[in-house]
């Protein structure tokens, strides 16, 4: 509650008493969201709470972990990579039509998100079962 008291407070005086325009409201988000990092990192690291982070802890290196997490991250990293490759791809062809082209794909890609619509909300769905 404190940070986004700060974020509103920073908000209000950059925007209608500084007139920073977007930098007024910038600055007040990264204020507030670097004293929420703060704030949890210091929790965490409190010794009077159950479950708590030693700073030993947290700077061990772990090579097994390291290699599970690799196994699952590479693949996933090098999927995304190619889809966004893709995606560039095929706007720089989109970029080539004409003008009834353009709004031809647009229509279809409005359509494509409706049809989609079920498999992206399920997703969470999916994960949470799953996982």
């Amino acid at each position: 509650m404190i940070a986004n008291l700060i974020n509103l407070a920073g908000n209000c005086l950059g925007v209608f008493v500084l007139h920073a325009g977007v930098a007024g409201v910038t600055w007040p988000s990264l204020i507030s969201r670097v004293f929420s990092a703060v704030m949890i990192t210091w929790l965490c690291f409190g010794t009077n709470h159950e479950v708590f982070y030693t700073l030993p802890a947290v700077l061990r290196v772990d090579g097994g972990m390291q290699k599970s997490i690799l196994r699952i991250a590479v693949p996933n990293g090098v999927e995304s990579g190619i889809f966004q490759l893709v995606k560039v791809a095929l706007s720089s062809v989109v970029a080539l039509f004409g003008t009834y082209q353009i709004a031809a794909n647009g229509v279809a890609q409005t359509i494509w998100r409706v049809a989609s619509l079920v498999c992206v909300t399920m997703g969470p769905v999916y994960i949470t079962v799953i996982g």
